[in-house]
């Protein structure tokens, strides 16, 4: 009995501390499975764009990289637009930027306020000001790199604000009325998004780890209990509605049934929520390493050799420039789900295959297979990612997968054996990522939704109780409660 009190009180104790947060984490939940942070999706950047006109791009891409006096590859090279003109744009491995206009080769590394105005084209806007730190909506590390920020208000009755980066004189975000709102209504609570913790990365990361592993710690202590006291055989009699199978009334009741139901499942959402943020860096990046990339892409970089103007597919937004096996590819993007690959070269799998054969230290392949459709590992649920893709595995220690695009060679994933029990510990457990749900909507939405619902009422009735509880006095605390005629 004296271990099953401490118990008690751990689970109360821990509840009091914890049960409002994950509250508001299920809440917010809901949110999450349709919204996100404000951003700009990809659509919507694209359509913002003109067609590049192939008259009016006069400067090749190796002019563009002389004048830029680029002596090392960048991390991405595009031709895309700027104020309507065909512009180069270099991303840096510094985390910076290098635009070069293709119709006059003029070569900028920053924009003041008065040039970048131009990419808001909006007559009704008056500037608020260039943020140097992040704020609500600009806190995430993505947006580092462009700072200073310029703010701009758009008098449009929706409450638009606009974000332009002085790095590249682009439009980086808008938000308005309703996507704030909803910022605050998902991804700003769920993630513990407030500005306040986010811009210190470290501090932000222990203390959704900590308190996680303080909320598993509860609900672990919380199931030992309930099933404890849960007397199959309704030992426990009330004069109000006889022989029941808890001690408890009222919400307490629920509580204890409640976790008993859905108690395995508030556990797993908030332990994966926990490893999305990949605690003590146990599981390895999925991107591609740099001899990955260097085996298939070769080791000259090319875009230096092309010294004349680009060939540009019909209603093109932007050309991507891409490389592999020594031969520029070129990717003309149309929209977000449609483009076109410009290459004389062929790529055949088993080439591929034979070019990174011996790249993972201690392995060879052990087995290859070309892919027309996603697999467990490599999936997009907005199916953008590209298609066929090549699954090389190795048997190395580590036990390697990696994925190659088929049309252009390209390395997209790659997997160790931490990282794909990763993807299920996080993924898998917290997004319901199962291909035989997550591909059968709205059969993920309902089950989502309902398992979602219950854990909230699980945490909403925790909240409850340790409310009352923190109200009552020590003396009313300690009596038992009158209904409770035999717990034999």
């Amino acid at each position: 009995m004296k271990i099953q009190k401490r118990l008690i009180l751990w689970h109360r104790y821990l509840g009091i501390a914890t049960c409002l947060l994950f509250a508001m984490w299920f809440l917010s939940g809901f949110f999450m499975m349709y919204v996100r942070m404000p951003r700009i999706p990809e659509e919507e950047r694209l359509a913002r764009l003109p067609v590049l006109e192939a008259a009016r791009v006069v400067v090749a891409p190796a002019d563009a990289i002389r004048l830029a006096k680029l002596t090392g590859e960048p991390q991405a090279s595009v031709l895309t637009s700027l104020w309507g003109r065909p512009v180069y744009r270099f991303t840096l491995t510094a985390g910076k930027y290098v635009t070069v206009f293709a119709d006059t080769g003029e070569v900028r590394r920053g924009f003041s306020w008065d040039e970048a105005r131009r990419s808001v084209a909006e007559p009704r806007s008056s500037f608020l000001g260039a943020e140097t730190e992040p704020d609500q909506w600009t806190v995430a590390q993505t947006y580092r790199a462009h700072q200073p920020l310029y703010r701009v208000a758009i008098d449009d009755g929706r409450g638009t604000e606009l974000y332009v980066s002085s790095q590249t004189g682009d439009l980086l975000l808008k938000t308005d009325r309703a996507s704030r709102i909803l910022g605050w209504l998902s991804a700003v609570p769920h993630y513990l998004y407030f500005t306040v913790l986010r811009k210190h990365p470290s501090l932000w990361n222990d203390v959704v780890v900590w308190t996680s592993l303080v909320g598993c710690l509860m609900v672990i202590v919380g199931a030992a209990v309930g099933l404890w006291r849960f007397s199959p055989s309704k030992r426990y009699r009330f004069r109000e509605d006889g022989p029941r199978s808890s001690p408890y009334t009222g919400l307490k009741r629920l509580h204890h049934y409640g976790g008993l139901i859905f108690g395995a499942v508030t556990l797993t959402w908030i332990f994966s929520g926990m490893m999305s943020m990949n605690p003590w860096k146990y599981s390895p990046s999925t991107a591609p390493q740099s001899a990955e990339r260097t085996a298939l892409r070769g080791s000259n970089w090319t875009l230096r050799s092309l010294a004349e103007p680009v060939r540009i597919a019909p209603n093109a937004k932007e050309v991507e420039f891409l490389q592999a096996f020594g031969q520029p590819l070129l990717r003309s993007v149309v929209s977000a789900n449609q483009s076109s690959i410009d290459t004389s070269a062929k790529f055949d799998a088993p080439r591929i295959v034979a070019a990174i054969g011996a790249i993972v230290p201690g392995g060879e392949i052990e087995d290859w297979s070309l892919l027309p459709d996603y697999d467990s590992y490599y999936y997009d649920r907005k199916n953008l990612r590209p298609l066929p893709a090549i699954r090389a595995r190795f048997d190395d220690p580590r036990a390697v997968w990696l994925y190659i695009d088929a049309t252009t060679a390209q390395p997209l994933m790659r997997y160790e054996r931490t990282s794909r029990i990763h993807r299920w510990l996080y993924h898998g457990l917290h997004s319901f990522d199962f291909p035989f749900l997550y591909r059968r909507r709205p059969l993920w939405d309902i089950a989502v939704f309902v398992l979602g619902l219950g854990g909230f009422a699980l945490s909403l009735t925790g909240v409850w109780i340790g409310w009352k509880r923190l109200r009552k006095t020590p003396e009313r605390a300690k009596a038992p409660p009158p209904a409770l005629v035999s717990s034999r």
